[in-house]
């Protein structure tokens, strides 16, 4: 008889805000509990990216930690894409 081994997906903590990889992307787990909130995709490195990085400097360590990250903030969730 197999046993499937089942493990918790990758996670870390950067400047005490906690992240799980989900495939490619590593997300925020706030933004699990915001299942309503806007969306809004930004590509990484574009004038959008750091309009964004701007308005939100704090976000600095979490948005260069990974190229595609979503992030909440207020009341929007960022999805960050390569």
């Amino acid at each position: 008889m197999e046993t499937a081994l089942q493990f918790d997906p990758p996670s870390c903590v950067i400047q005490g805000r906690h992240f799980v990889q989900r495939g490619d992307t590593w997300v925020d787990t706030q933004v699990d509990k915001m299942p309503g909130a806007q969306r809004i995709r930004v590509q990484f490195d574009s004038r959008e990216f750091f309009e964004l990085l701007i308005k939100y400097p704090k976000t600095l360590p979490y948005v260069t930690s990974a190229r595609n990250v979503e992030l909440a903030l207020d009341d929007t969730i960022y999805e960050i894409r390569e």
